[in-house]
């Protein structure tokens, strides 16, 4: 039902948000509190597509809990993106370190961001999938505000995004 005065989620509004992602085991992997709130844009996949679907049409003061798939989420753990390449491949002045991140091509030819996850004396373990493939998750959502955005905070923002100056 549609409350009069109040301004819904839809796209091109800027919603304020608190949240809190956990693990299928309710491990708090990151929270957003009412003193730090993810500020996002709507209708310009900032968020996961179920979880800015949720918020649809909500207003502040909406909460929710969302449990989602990892299909609805980071997709399903893919082993074809994990690979483990030799050392002697890197620049040798690279200090090569659990975490570091990396663009390459995936087995798809697409540009692809991988992480180390392993390395030892002669190889390195780089995997490509985001580092919550394959995990069920759970968002417990708190809207806060929901405020139009002007054309120029659009602009902007498409343009930060995109490297385009207009939104088509």
């Amino acid at each position: 039902m549609i409350k009069p005065g109040k301004a819904h989620v839809k796209k091109n509004t800027f919603v304020t948000l608190c949240y809190r992602l956990c693990n299928s085991q309710f491990k708090t992997l990151e929270e957003r509190t009412a003193t730090d709130p993810l500020i996002f844009l709507q209708g310009y996949h900032q968020l996961l597509p179920a979880v800015e679907l949720a918020l649809e049409g909500q207003v502040a003061g909406y909460t929710t809990t969302l449990k989602l798939s990892p299909d609805q989420a980071y997709g399903t753990y893919r082993n074809e993106l994990v690979s483990q390449v030799l050392r002697s491949q890197f620049a040798a002045h690279l200090k090569l370190e659990f975490g570091m991140k990396f663009d390459t091509e995936g087995p798809d030819g697409k540009p692809l961001v991988v992480r180390i996850t392993k390395t030892d004396e002669d190889s390195v373990t780089l995997d490509g999938n985001h580092p919550l493939a394959g995990q069920e998750l759970i968002f417990e959502l708190n809207i806060l505000a929901v405020r139009e955005a002007s054309e120029e905070e659009i602009a902007e923002l498409v343009q930060g995004v995109t490297g385009r100056s207009n939104l088509h």
